[in-house]
């Protein structure tokens, strides 16, 4: 792996990073929005059987400091689902633990769309929204690049998205790179859509209102089927 890569992301982040926080000092709104920034939420894998990708960080780290000056752009020693306790670390954890193979969970690589940190998606929005009084498209357009970079420098088997509003996102700026494959999607059933990127296997598993996924006889299936 190039690590020289990553330390580029990281210091690039940082940039970004900094520049949220100097808008903070003279807006309140985006003071309000913004918990800090967060790359990893996992040990960095190369070439792992599983990455997931969610949408951005929650507040967990900020809500621990109370600063927005929450940096963590180093990774951590443990994945954040075996070492936290809430809904998406317990849905997988029972998944994994239904695949008998909790070491697929442990040796996981987990990263997000977009590294600065919400309460909410919603909140997300509205930030992203309100930066481009002084940022203009810069969140959005790094950010692409970023995760695109970093799926590529992990380049794992099977990359997860966490919701249909990562992969669609994905699919927003990778274009045709993204190949969906109708087929399978259809045969998955409407809670799982199926692509490819390259020759990593991309799937989007939906979720409820709660974080919860709706289906998760279907996710451990497809997992299954492709490790």
């Amino acid at each position: 792996m190039d690590n020289e890569e990553l330390k580029e992301i990281q210091n690039s982040v940082k940039i970004l990073a900094d520049k949220i926080i100097n808008i903070c000092e003279i807006d309140e709104e985006i003071k309000n929005l913004y918990k800090g920034t967060q790359i990893y939420l996992s040990p960095i894998r190369e070439k792992p059987e599983i990455m997931f990708l969610g949408i951005n960080p929650g507040p967990g780290h900020y809500n621990h400091t109370n600063k927005i000056r929450s940096y963590k752009f180093e990774p951590q020693e443990i994945i954040d689902y075996l070492e936290h306790e809430y809904a998406l670390a317990d849905d997988w954890k029972y998944i994994f633990n239904q695949l008998n193979y909790l070491d697929g969970l442990k040796y996981a690589f987990k990263t997000n769309c977009f590294y600065f940190a919400t309460n909410n998606s919603t909140d997300l929005k509205k930030l992203i929204r309100l930066s481009r009084r002084y940022l203009k498209n810069e969140i959005i357009e790094q950010s692409q690049e970023w995760t695109k970079r970093m799926i590529q420098l992990i380049s794992p088997k099977i990359l997860i998205c966490e919701g249909f509003s990562a992969l669609n996102y994905l699919k927003s700026f990778l274009g045709s790179e993204l190949q969906l494959c109708e087929e399978e999607t259809m045969q998955a059933g409407k809670n799982c859509k199926c692509a490819r990127f390259g020759e990593i296997i991309v799937f989007g598993f939906a979720r409820r209102i709660d974080s919860r996924f709706k289906d998760y006889d279907i996710i451990i299936e497809k997992i299954d089927e492709y490790l």
